[in-house]
């Protein structure tokens, strides 16, 4: 049996992606990790949800761009959905066009209010997301766990790429890999920069840097500054936590007022991009 190798460091390094996905198991007994690949933002409730509202919105064009061994692209082609699955890696493509028992067992499991109105399809294809792939064809673009920890040139022709890929009115869904403070920044400044309309932009980026001036060791989690290593209660610990929570509370007075102001920057023909994490 071939040991497992790990993930690649360089994320803009094919081999290395093809040699990671070769060395997984993808037999049926794989299947616990494999659905570990659905990423923190794509629980059933949720997963559910969000089909039944694409449904519902008749967003059926889907892209799952670096998709590896995930089942979301199964997921949606099995509901209706015209879904396209690219990644550099040969491996994953043939996993893709491939029937899993376990993940049949899993689509079984999802329930939606909302029927297809046709049949789905499932495009599985080798393809690199930083080169143009199709132009204004998709809705959404679901990007899981594919661009983290790219170098900032990559992020930004990846970001081209979605960008041009988009129809006016698509969204793009960037979940993250724990990705934190400068390196969050960084990647709504490229978003910013190509194109897309990016959710509380401005705030976002004035929370961060007002964070990261205190010097206070941080993490955010689902939006609340975190400090680790510190002995809770003690006294250096509530003063650098009041001091945070003073900033998060002046953010978050903000949102609402800033909400508005994203609304009018917001038509039919806006191309959103969505960014949220997921922690591994």
């Amino acid at each position: 049996m071939s040991k497992t190798i790990e993930m690649p460091q360089n994320w803009d390094n094919h081999v290395d992606w093809e040699s990671y996905y070769s060395s997984l198991p993808q037999d049926e007994k794989s299947y616990d990790s494999v659905i570990r690949t659905l990423g923190d933002g794509f629980d059933l409730n949720h997963l559910c949800q969000l089909m039944d509202s694409l449904l519902d919105q008749k967003r059926l064009s889907i892209w799952f761009p670096g998709c590896g061994l995930s089942p979301l692209p199964k997921i949606f082609a099995a509901y209706g959905f015209s879904v396209y699955a690219t990644d550099i890696a040969l491996t994953a493509i043939n996993y893709q066009n491939r029937r899993n028992l376990r993940i049949d067992s899993l689509i079984s499991q999802i329930i939606l209010k909302n029927l297809p109105s046709g049949n789905g399809e499932l495009n599985a294809l080798v393809h690199d997301f930083r080169t143009e792939f199709k132009s204004e064809f998709f809705d959404v673009i679901f990007n899981v766990n594919s661009i983290s920890a790219l170098p900032a040139y990559s992020m930004k022709s990846t970001a081209q790429t979605h960008f041009i890929a988009l129809k006016p009115g698509g969204n793009a869904v960037f979940e993250l890999i724990n990705m934190q403070g400068i390196l969050w920044g960084q990647l709504e400044k490229i978003l910013d920069e190509v194109g897309f309309h990016v959710p509380f932009y401005e705030l976002n980026q004035w929370y961060r840097n007002e964070l990261n001036k205190t010097g206070i060791p941080y993490t955010l989690v689902v939006g609340q500054p975190v400090i680790p290593n510190y002995e809770l209660e003690s006294k250096e610990y509530n003063q650098s936590i009041d001091i945070l929570r003073e900033i998060t509370k002046q953010y978050r007075d903000q949102l609402e007022v800033e909400y508005r102001r994203d609304q009018k920057k917001v038509d039919g023909f806006t191309k959103i991009a969505s960014l949220m994490n997921t922690r591994h």
